[in-house]
């Protein structure tokens, strides 16, 4: 990710704050994770605005499309992703209880907006992805997949120690 979305702090305190756009590119974030196979760029855009003295408020969105890999299936899929975010950051050090609510300290002219960009997208990212809830997987012994075809493999064994019990149990099956 090489772009910085940055707001300044003057243009945040004048009437209607400021608004920012931009497009990042997050990919290099996901190159090592093996369910993230693509991101597209990411459409950043939203409005920072001085709310409070030394406290900026940011609200934006991030839209982009990710191609997973399902955890069950293996099955490539995309889903769009459309995130809200919203964000306090103080001017002033922080107190410990501006810390609890999570308030981002900037002290310089520049707020750089990307650790809050990026932290969104990262917990709206599909730590599981399943292609769908009822995705029944591949099969543990042949590795059919389940959702499109059956085997064989799921025949009832039994353990051969509960072997008697089985009988015994078939046994009263058929007294009834």
């Amino acid at each position: 990710m090489t772009k910085i979305v940055k707001v300044l702090w003057t243009s945040a305190t004048k009437p209607g704050g400021a608004a920012f756009a931009d497009t990042l590119d997050m990919m290099s974030l996901f190159r090592n994770q093996r369910d993230v196979i693509h991101i597209e760029p990411c459409q950043v855009e939203g409005l920072a605005s001085v709310t409070r003295s030394n406290i900026c408020e940011v609200n934006g969105t991030a839209r982009t499309n990710v191609q997973y890999r399902c955890v069950r299936c293996l099955t490539e899929f995309t889903r769009s992703l459309d995130i809200v975010f919203q964000e306090l950051i103080s001017r002033i050090p922080l107190t410990a209880e501006q810390e609890e609510a999570e308030v981002f300290y900037a002290p310089d002219e520049v707020i750089d907006l990307d650790p809050l960009i990026v932290q969104a997208i990262v917990l709206a990212i599909d730590v599981q992805p399943i292609c769908h809830n009822e995705c029944r997987g591949l099969c543990s012994e042949c590795g059919t997949d389940l959702n499109v075809a059956t085997c064989a493999c799921h025949e009832q064994q039994v353990d051969p120690r509960l072997q008697a019990l089985s009988q015994f149990y078939d046994s009263l099956k058929t007294e009834d």
